[in-house]
């Protein structure tokens, strides 16, 4: 009997009506309806390849950019803070030198991608 309390139970009402009004059925001039209106489209993708493509620009220049940089910044300060211990500087120059090779990876990567598309002969 506790099964039958569960919560679920109480949602699948919010989201039948969401599957209504996101699959309306269409009327005869091609708008959108059901009585209930058109949703608007807030992030402005129409597909999922549109949406896996906005949030990869989104990780790679919003995130992974100023990690980055932040990842700079930690190196130079692991090579001014060595205070001429070696193995600490070549920690820094490691840490910045890995940073950017990460970093130039990721932008290329829609370059090799292209490049893989190309020679498969994928649209």
């Amino acid at each position: 009997m506790k099964k039958f309390l569960n919560i679920n139970y109480y949602l699948l009402p919010l989201i039948l009506l969401a599957a209504k009004i996101s699959f309306a059925q269409t009327r005869s001039g091609g708008e959108a309806g059901g009585g209930l209106g058109e949703l608007p489209n807030p992030l402005k993708v129409t597909s999922i390849v549109d949406l896996l493509n906005t949030i990869i620009n989104v990780l790679t220049y919003y995130i992974a950019a100023p990690v980055a940089t932040l990842m700079v910044i930690i190196g130079a300060f692991q090579m001014l803070s060595a205070g001429g211990d070696p193995e600490k500087f070549s920690t820094g120059k490691k840490t910045i030198t890995y940073a950017l090779i990460g970093f130039g990876v990721l932008l290329i990567a829609d370059v090799i991608i292209a490049i893989i598309q190309e020679l498969l002969g994928v649209k």
